[in-house]
């Protein structure tokens, strides 16, 4: 059996046959390839801000594709992330990325807690679990981390993932000869450190697979209908409506994409997973803050483009952005995360999953006012918090004297912004309520014309 567990990076499927001693029948075992598993479901356990969080990535069946976390600021968006990371590193590597934090996953103040993140292949069969444990002796001692794995089954070098933080280098770092999961990760929890060197890794590729590449790569900066890049003896090039520039010399939004892309690809690369254009590119991609950098027009369409040119790679972002949100939800079998505090006091987060289809055909403003952001209104601080005293002056029965003075007030101050019926969420589901009612009255109607 080990021997055949050795080789099972090389095949799709190894059967082996079992001759069982006590009943002589014949059973057939099948492995699957790991670099085709993706994640399945993520539960953290004590974990910082999480009492007991469970996210399930699997649909019918099916592994969802893309999760996108939603919530505001310090709800453990980008501790999911790292905890992934975590979870998906060798216990080495793992207690290194540990290290790098600042202050302790453990949430307070318990001793011990759980990062269990569960692996499958895309028909959602052959599932394994590795457990992450967090102890602490006592409450002043520091964190320990050790890792339950399931067996041999589990080859580190078949599980392949990099994730990518809000801020990072300038992309000149070194690039690597094999593949190494810290590395990959790091800019989670290293604020500012460098990736990979983008040009090194283009210039080492075959001509073809570059161009490939550079294709992919241009489509997914909306480039397209710009020059090719070019690449010489200066660098790597990249043409848009600034005319040429090198990497290095772009706008924060385009060199932070082309590197975290660039990156991404390379460690592809040195994995002996992208040999030639017709390999398909699987694996894990994190991604904190997707949105960083970018304007709202890239913002529309970046959803879109990953998925198309990575179908097979599962992308777990998180964002503040309600246009990425938006895209989210035109993506089929995509989930979001809802995340929140249950009270300013209990740093204690609670969530919600969400099928995309939710929001589906929504405007910016309607998600913005719905639970996926959980704003009250779609307005400027200021104006806005006046629209909402405006509107509940207006909707009371009654107004004492000072009441009529304000309302008077915010009507000649507000003039034409007053804001129309069904800006907000609770109008919206009025109007819900109201259509379903008068559908409901069409079809007695009906049935007693009948």
């Amino acid at each position: 059996g080990s021997h055949c567990w050795s080789s099972i990076s090389y095949c799709n499927t190894l059967c082996f046959q079992i001759n069982s001693i006590s009943n002589k029948s014949l059973y057939y075992i099948c492995a699957l390839v790991f670099d085709g598993m993706y994640i399945s479901k993520i539960v953290l356990e004590k974990i910082k801000c999480f009492e007991d969080l469970t996210i399930d990535l699997e649909d019918d069946g099916k592994i969802r594709m893309w999760l996108t976390v939603l919530g505001n600021n310090a709800v453990g968006k980008s501790t999911i992330l790292k905890c992934i990371a975590m979870g998906l590193c060798d216990e080495s590597s793992a207690a290194a990325l540990m290290k790098e934090e600042n202050g302790e996953f453990l949430r307070k103040p318990h001793l011990e807690g759980n990062i269990k993140i569960t692996l499958k292949d895309n028909a959602g069969d052959t599932g394994l679990t590795v457990v992450t444990n967090l102890t602490k002796d006592t409450k002043e001692s520091p964190e320990k981390l050790r890792q339950d794995t399931p067996s041999d089954l589990l080859l580190w070098k078949d599980i392949f993932m990099c994730g990518y933080g809000v801020q990072i280098g300038d992309g000149g770092g070194d690039t690597f000869e094999s593949y190494k999961p810290l590395e990959a990760v790091y800019t989670l929890f290293n604020t500012g450190s460098d990736l990979q060197n983008t040009e090194a890794i283009m210039f080492k590729q075959p001509l073809k697979v570059r161009d490939w590449l550079s294709d992919m790569l241009q489509e997914i900066l909306m480039l397209e209908n710009y020059p090719k890049i070019k690449y010489n003896t200066k660098g790597m090039f990249v043409s848009g409506p600034w005319g040429k520039l090198r990497v290095n010399e772009l706008s924060d939004g385009y060199r932070r994409v082309i590197q975290f892309t660039v990156d991404f690809f390379g460690w592809q690369v040195v994995a002996d997973r992208l040999k030639s254009t017709s390999d398909e590119i699987k694996g894990i991609l994190l991604i904190d803050e997707l949105e960083t950098h970018l304007h709202p027009i890239w913002q529309r369409y970046i959803v879109d483009r990953f998925k198309k040119y990575l179908p097979k790679v599962q992308i777990i972002t998180s964002t503040h952005s309600p246009i990425v949100a938006l895209g989210t939800s035109d993506y089929e079998g995509a989930l979001m995360l809802e995340l929140d505090l249950i009270n300013e006091n209990s740093n204690r987060v609670r969530d919600k999953s969400v099928d995309s289809n939710k929001y589906k055909g929504y405007t910016v403003d309607q998600i913005l006012t719905s639970s996926a952001f959980d704003m009250p209104i779609a307005r400027s601080g200021i104006t806005g918090d006046k629209m909402i005293e405006f509107r509940e002056l207006f909707l009371k029965e009654y107004r004492d004297a000072k009441e009529e003075k304000r309302f008077q007030e915010l009507r000649n101050e507000l003039g034409s912004e007053i804001p129309g019926y069904g800006e907000l969420e609770e109008d919206r589901k009025r109007q819900r309520e109201l259509r379903q009612l008068i559908e409901e009255l069409n079809n007695k109607l009906k049935s007693s014309n009948d």
